[in-house]
């Protein structure tokens, strides 16, 4: 059975808190997006949003970009293991509602960090198409670039300044697009 199966059979809350270890099976398709189109982003200041155990971290550090965030309501103890980063356990609905990525204590300087890059992988698809607006507005306060890595064309959230995917075993596209924030919402 596919993750997306159980997620919609039990929900992801189900999911992580049942103690299944969650391994994303397109690892290696995701490194390879990563690599092949690192040169082209700005990876000085990282938010890896939505960062599970921390795959798309992990990657950025044997890059050499050791300044990354995490954000995940479910596998933040195991993201600051595996990485050694720090980070804070937000839902994409706590971002919406709540009006900030980072909770206060974690604010720097004029108390709103600015990345140069956010990085969402393997998660934005599942985001509510009513609260996709207002989160991506949130997200192009505090980043002027944003990474969609997913395993469908979904969401559809305007043109992007790069795409490109790879294929997986079974000739299914993983899609990797970067945006320049902020995005107009298509529909």
């Amino acid at each position: 059975m596919s993750i997306r199966s159980i997620y919609e059979s039990i929900g992801v809350e189900a999911f992580y808190s049942s103690g299944i270890e969650y391994e994303n099976p397109h690892s290696h398709q995701i490194e390879a997006l990563i690599r092949n189109n690192s040169a082209a982003l700005p990876l000085e200041n990282v938010l890896d949003l939505a960062c599970g155990t921390g795959l798309v971290t992990s990657v950025l550090k044997e890059l050499g970009h050791s300044k990354v965030i995490g954000i995940d309501p479910f596998l933040n103890d195991e993201y600051t293991i595996r990485t050694g980063c720090q980070c804070y356990r937000m839902s994409f609905r706590d971002i919406v509602i709540n009006g900030c990525l980072l909770p206060l204590n974690a604010r720097l300087n004029d108390g709103l960090p600015k990345f140069s890059c956010i990085i969402c992988s393997f998660a934005l698809h599942l985001c509510k198409h009513s609260m996709l607006p207002d989160l991506l507005w949130r997200l192009s306060e505090r980043s002027n670039t944003l990474v969609v890595i997913s395993p469908s064309k979904f969401p559809l959230i305007g043109k992007p300044a790069v795409e490109n995917f790879c294929l997986t075993a079974s000739k299914k596209r993983i899609h990797f697009r970067s945006y320049n924030l902020p995005i107009l919402q298509n529909g």
